[in-house]
């Protein structure tokens, strides 16, 4: 089953607000509350893009990112960090962890919409979709992934 937009996010509010706002643009949405949540999804699931929230439990939102991008199946999928914080070195650590573009909390509907459909857009983000089972480390934790 196809989801154009995974939301990770632990803030049940945020997630609703970001869900309404993408489902009326027309987007799918699958929601999560952690980045264990968001591995399984991605194992499961063709996604089309990725919004995590930077403050998660268990694993934070910079490692879930990396670790998308770290992995050969799903580092075409884009990854918009989502966070309350705009200082200019987190906007730069999160670059550095492989992040699209960073979005600051609340997000405003029409810059959501436009961020998600020109990141969609982009050639070569059809996502690679093959099987492959293989170790990640995720923060100090190491896991065993099927990705499709």
């Amino acid at each position: 089953m196809k989801c154009d937009v995974l939301i990770v996010d632990d803030d049940a509010a945020m997630q609703m607000l970001l869900e309404v706002m993408l489902t009326r643009a027309g987007y799918t949405t699958c929601v999560v509350s952690d980045g264990l949540e968001a591995f399984a999804v991605l194992a499961t699931r063709e996604v089309g893009l990725v919004i995590v929230d930077d403050q998660l439990p268990m694993i934070p939102g910079h490692e879930v990112c990396r670790t998308i991008k770290q992995n050969p199946v799903t580092q075409l999928i884009p990854v918009i960090m989502h966070s309350g914080s705009f200082e200019m070195g987190r906007v730069t650590y999160h670059a550095r962890c492989g992040a699209d573009a960073y979005l600051r909390k609340p997000a405003r509907s029409g810059e959501l919409i436009a961020l998600v459909g020109r990141l969609l857009s982009q050639p070569g983000n059809a996502g690679i979709w093959r099987p492959y089972i293989g170790e990640s480390t995720v923060g100090t934790r190491q896991c065993r992934v099927r990705w499709y």
